[in-house]
């Protein structure tokens, strides 16, 4: 115990430690806003893995970086400066290297085809897609840009493009959403109700949305649309606002 205490009263320990913590805590703390706030609001953070990397770059930078200092530094220790500036390192690289995942792989479309939504991330698109400027133009700064994918109505064009790639990754089928394609979205929209009925395995999950979601908050059925969405690596039905066409909530 005592030489525990002997280690803390060492002469500029904690003051390095605290700066150490203050600095990476700023850096993370803005990564976690642009996280939550514009790569992956809600749902997508939950559903599109990004919050595992994000624990990692929090685990590295929050709490292993400034502990590191804690121990190795000692004012008047021949190479502190040295050691110290190798964590800082470390952590720089694991920080950018965690922000820039995140950053590229974000949901960069929520496209609808095939009668569902998927979200779709912008190195998936970018080999498939001609006209870049375009898109880039219709793209919003704050989550993945809703746009529809059309087809042609020639069969056979159909399956030419179908060929190439999957519909949701070719860019160049993406239409700005305008309300004559949103009354079409609409019409092929899911009915939970008739969904979980006929699905037991949904009807937990669609129980869980009523409580959440619609109990005593004063919207109804009527005024939201469902979708399947597929993500990364799962699919999750959302709710989406009829007349504002914002994400209102989701469900497994």
């Amino acid at each position: 115990m005592t030489k525990l205490i002997e280690f803390f009263k060492q002469p500029g320990k904690i003051s390095a430690f605290l700066i150490h913590l203050t600095i990476s805590g700023l850096l993370v703390g803005t990564l976690v806003l642009a996280v939550y706030f514009l790569w992956y609001p809600s749902p997508y953070l939950e559903h599109d893995g990004a919050r595992d990397i994000l624990r990692i770059v929090i685990l590295v930078d929050v709490v292993l970086g400034p502990l590191l200092t804690l121990v190795l530094f000692r004012r008047g220790k021949k190479g502190v400066v040295r050691d110290v500036g190798m964590v800082a390192i470390i952590q720089l690289v694991a920080f950018v290297y965690g922000a820039g995942l995140m950053m590229q792989y974000r949901p960069a479309f929520l496209v609808f085809a095939d009668d569902a939504f998927f979200a779709v991330r912008w190195p998936d698109v970018e080999p498939n897609t001609k006209d870049h400027e375009r898109l880039d133009a219709i793209r919003v700064p704050v989550g993945p840009t809703m746009v529809m994918a059309e087809l042609p109505a020639d069969i056979e064009e159909r399956k030419r493009i179908r060929s190439r790639a999957a519909v949701p990754f070719q860019g160049d089928l993406f239409r700005e959403v305008t309300p004559e394609r949103w009354k079409n979205i609409l019409d092929k929209s899911t009915d939970m109700e008739k969904k979980a009925s006929a699905q037991p395995s949904l009807a937990d999950s669609w129980a869980q949305f009523r409580r959440e979601f619609l109990d005593n908050s004063g919207t109804t059925l009527d005024k939201l649309a469902f979708y399947e969405v597929y993500l990364r690596s799962s699919s999750i039905f959302i709710a989406i606002e009829r007349d504002s066409r914002k994400i209102y909530g989701w469900t497994n």
